[in-house]
C-alpha cells in the first residue's frame, strides 16, 4: 500500500464507471467529481454516459432540472463542475 500527498502527482485511481473522469486525477478533484456525479445520479442514475461523452453531463443536468423540483442553480452548478477543463494550447 502506498500513500500519496495531495500535492503529489497523479495518484492511481480505482473508481466505478460513471463516477470518475480522466481529467480529475489529483488533489481533491476526483472526490469532487465523484460527489457531483452522485448528486446527479440521485435523480438520473446513468452517469456512465459522461465517460462516453462529457457533454452528457449538461444534458443530464438539464433533464434533472426539468423532471424534478430542484433548487435554483442546481443544474448549472453540476454542468460547470462536471465539464472537462478547457484544452490547453501546446
Amino acid at each position: 500500500m502506498s500513500l500519496t500527498r495531495i500535492g503529489d502527482g497523479p495518484a492511481s485511481v480505482v473508481a466505478t464507471a460513471g463516477f470518475a473522469a480522466p481529467w480529475a486525477r489529483s488533489g481533491f478533484d476526483p472526490d469532487h467529481f465523484a460527489l457531483d456525479c452522485l448528486r446527479l445520479a440521485l435523480f438520473l442514475p446513468i452517469t456512465q454516459l459522461i465517460g462516453l461523452d462529457p457533454a452528457k453531463a449538461g444534458v443530464l443536468a438539464d433533464a434533472a432540472e426539468e423532471l424534478f423540483p430542484l433548487p435554483p442553480g442546481f443544474g448549472r452548478g453540476l454542468r460547470d463542475r462536471l465539464a472537462p477543463p478547457p484544452q490547453r494550447a501546446l
